[in-house]
């Protein structure tokens, strides 16, 4: 085999490529599948689709640690509570009224049992973010929440 045939036969290789692509993009582009589909076939395709992206969603979230996510979301969370609470009471030299503090407690518990967990909630005051706040906690349901 000399170069001239090695050569022709490259170039004939190549143009049967370039002929099997454009085919194949010619049919991509003139698909008519939705149109010709029946009902059923087109909620086959949504549910496939809808499998893969939630597929991808639990390969993606299992990569990016989701408990150092989680945490940092918590802590933001937190945070914000916090500064809302002490901005919405304007707080005047640290002093809570008392009915102040049975109504956002009342208002915490009933919150707690709103969200379906029946048992007896804790309530601990504890300084985070550099900020001394009354918190609920409970070890069922994981609730944490600033009361005030």
């Amino acid at each position: 085999m000399n170069l001239k045939n090695l050569k022709d036969l490259s170039l004939g290789n190549c143009l049967e490529n370039s002929n099997s692509v454009s085919k194949a993009t010619d049919e991509l582009w003139e698909y008519n599948g939705l149109r010709d589909a029946h009902q059923g076939e087109c909620e086959g395709i949504l549910l496939e689709m809808q499998q893969i992206f939630y597929q991808y969603l639990r390969t993606e979230s299992a990569v990016k640690e989701p408990e150092e996510w989680i945490e940092t979301w918590e802590d933001e969370e937190d945070e914000y509570l916090a500064r809302a609470v002490y901005e919405h009471l304007q707080l005047n030299d640290e002093q809570v009224n008392l009915d102040m503090l049975r109504d956002r407690l009342a208002e915490a518990h009933a919150d707690h049992f709103d969200r379906g967990c029946r048992l007896k909630p804790k309530f601990c005051q504890e300084t985070r973010f550099g900020l001394a706040a009354l918190y609920i906690l409970c070890q069922d349901c994981s609730t944490f929440e600033v009361v005030i």
